[in-house]
């Protein structure tokens, strides 16, 4: 079974803070992540919602936006970030919740 998944990039308030290859998770529950690929303008102390097992309460609202610039509609985005510990390459992820999987990845196509 192919994963569905679209190219995003997330936003901290009007900047750029990296993007990932957002996968549909959950489809029925809306929920869809990806490895996040910070740029130089990631802060985990910032940005993180999770940052090595810790809920960060300093945090600017996180969206995500397609590669034309459209924001996707969702009800919450987060950045857990494991990196100190899990190492640069794979320590990092974005969820986003409550988004329409069907407009983001497309319709559930039966193969049997």
């Amino acid at each position: 079974m192919a994963v569905l998944s679209r190219q995003i990039v997330i936003w901290a308030g009007e900047t750029v803070i990296g993007t990932a290859n957002l996968e549909d998770w959950d489809r029925g529950m809306g929920v869809a992540g990806a490895r996040f690929l910070p740029n130089e303008n990631y802060d985990p102390q910032l940005h993180a919602a999770i940052l090595e097992g810790m809920r960060s309460p300093l945090r600017p609202e996180i969206q995500v936006r397609i590669e034309s610039g459209l924001t996707l509609p969702c009800e919450f985005v987060a950045i857990t970030d494991w990196a100190k510990t899990a190492g640069e390459e794979y320590g990092r992820e974005v969820e986003v919740f409550g988004l329409d999987a069907e407009e983001i990845f497309g319709p559930v196509v039966d193969i049997n």
